[in-house]
Parts: structure tokens; sequence; C-alpha cells
């Protein structure tokens, strides 16, 4: 089921088909002083977000891809398994908004504005 999910997003235009495959390297989605602290901006797929500071956050709907922190850095992953691993989600409102839950809570991100 999950490779039907890779081939069906990857032909879709909005957030949704900018999942991690799997048969990729690891490549950085972020930068920050330490694995504690949620990143300022990602790169997710080409896509730059940027944090967004929100009273509300949404719950999360449709799982993206993973994610991994080591010492700061912030890379693709294949999976969530192991410490400072990440989920990506779209925030469940907002097709073009992520949501990453971490050690700091809940992050939501927003695509940058040109």
């Amino acid at each position: 089921m999950a490779s039907n999910f890779i081939k069906e997003s990857k032909t879709s235009k909005t957030a949704s088909s900018n999942i991690s495959r799997l048969d990729e390297q690891p490549s950085l989605i972020g930068r920050s002083e330490s694995c504690d602290i949620p990143p300022k901006t990602l790169n997710w797929n080409g896509q730059i977000y940027t944090l967004s500071h929100s009273e509300e956050y949404p719950e999360p709907t449709i799982k993206l891809g993973y994610m991994q922190c080591i010492n700061g850095d912030f890379i693709s992953a294949i999976d969530d398994g192991g410490e400072n691993h990440f989920i990506i989600y779209l925030n469940g409102v907002d097709d073009y908004e992520l949501m990453i839950f971490g050690k700091w809570g809940k992050a939501l991100y927003s695509p940058k504005s040109e």
C-alpha cells in the first residue's frame, strides 16, 4: 500500500506530492542550533517553509515523510524509528502547511512568501 501512495503522490501538485522517497540519499531539510530546537526553515523537496508562530495548532492529517536530526542537521530518513527521528505531516487544515512534532512540541511551517 505504501508504494501505491508514493506513486500516486508523485503526480499531485500539492504539498502531499513531496513525500520522501525511500530510494533517495538523505538530504538536508533544515538546520538548528540543536535537535532540541525546531529549524526556522525547512526545505521539503525544493519548497522552502518557514516556522509559523501560531496560538492554535490543528491536528495532522497525512503523513508525508520522515526526518532525523544529527547535531542540529535535520536530514531525510526512511522511518521514524530511533532517537531524534520525526514525522512530517500536513497540518489538517491547509494543504500547504507542514507540521512536525518534536521535543519542543508542535512546529507549524508555512510556505515561504516570494
